[in-house]
């Protein structure tokens, strides 16, 4: 269901010392793989990441009236914790990849997510404008009105050769 994601050093340790607040949030099995195998790990690649319930979802998705949602995030919004969920959980679907000098934005698209990209093309509300906020943390307003300026010129584009 959902990946491991990639935490920044900052957000593993907030991550740790928030346990107390997020545990009661947590389903059973996620209070056991987070026992086990600890609030954040190191992965093959290196990089530390949430730990996973079995080999599926991250231990931090909580479900409410059958929405998968992070228990970070909520903790967060009740004002039970500091900081807001992982970034790298923020910008989901957009995934964040090094490039030598750069970074790639790509889009993880994924089953689970159908029904926001049925509501997304029925709104005309692409990805990046509805992932405003979490660009904005990542990368700044600046990042942000460029990526509005590109869309609007492919859309010029598109309208004057009838692609669709």
């Amino acid at each position: 269901m959902c990946i491991r994601d990639r935490l920044e050093s900052d957000e593993a340790d907030k991550l740790a010392s928030a346990m107390d607040s997020l545990t009661p949030l947590l389903r059973p099995e996620a209070r056991r793989a987070i026992e086990k195998q600890g609030a954040w790990l190191i992965d093959s690649d290196g990089d530390k990441v949430t730990p996973l319930i079995g080999r599926e979802e991250c231990a931090y998705v909580i479900f409410e009236n059958g929405i998968a949602r992070c228990a970070i995030e909520k903790a967060y919004e009740e004002g039970e914790i500091p900081f807001r969920k992982p970034l790298s959980c923020h910008l989901y679907p957009i995934r964040v990849t090094k490039l030598g000098k750069g970074i790639a934005l790509n889009y993880h698209r994924w089953g689970i997510c159908e029904p926001a990209r049925i509501l997304g093309k029925k709104e005309s509300l692409p990805v990046f404008r509805f992932l405003k906020d979490p660009i904005q943390r990542a990368f700044g307003e600046e990042f942000y009105q460029e990526l509005e300026l590109v869309y609007s010129e492919l859309n010029k584009t598109k309208n004057k050769t009838g692609d669709k």
